[in-house]
């Protein structure tokens, strides 16, 4: 978004962004354990609220991450026990995640080895060629 402060530390109702979407799995009966992978200067200011100020108790770990998401989802991953069997990878700056989603999402990877939530877009979609639109998308598809 542009800001001196990472999205997920802005404030949304009173709190920051990242403990909403903590609350959202810290609440839902499927979720065993959750790791946080931050930014390596928000680790220390953010580690000991996420148990003691926000409540998210099922935190197990708190994790540095990359300069890249890609960097930062590997970094989450390769501190994981081995002893987990189904990891779910969620950006902490999408907190409307329903307890439904989740449920589905772990019974899908149980079901069929991996899974991948995509919702419907509600949004006009453009295809872009040469600075030109070409076409709508039919977002049903």
């Amino acid at each position: 978004m542009g800001g001196a402060l990472p999205k997920q530390f802005l404030e949304l109702e009173g709190k920051p962004i990242l403990q909403h979407t903590l609350e959202c799995f810290n609440h839902a009966e499927i979720i065993d354990e959750i790791y946080v992978v931050l930014p390596e200067a928000y680790i220390k200011p953010y580690e000991q609220k996420l148990h003691q100020q926000w409540g998210i108790t099922k935190t197990k770990g708190v994790v540095c991450g990359g300069g890249e998401r890609h960097q930062s989802v590997w970094a989450g991953i390769t501190a994981l026990p081995e002893s987990i069997d189904i990891v779910m990878i969620h950006d902490g700056v999408r907190p409307f995640v329903s307890e439904r989603i989740l449920v589905d999402s772990v019974h899908a990877a149980k079901q069929y080895g991996a899974a991948v939530v995509g919702l419907m877009p509600r949004d006009t979609i453009k295809l872009f060629e040469h600075d030109k639109v070409e076409r709508t998308i039919d977002r049903n598809k």
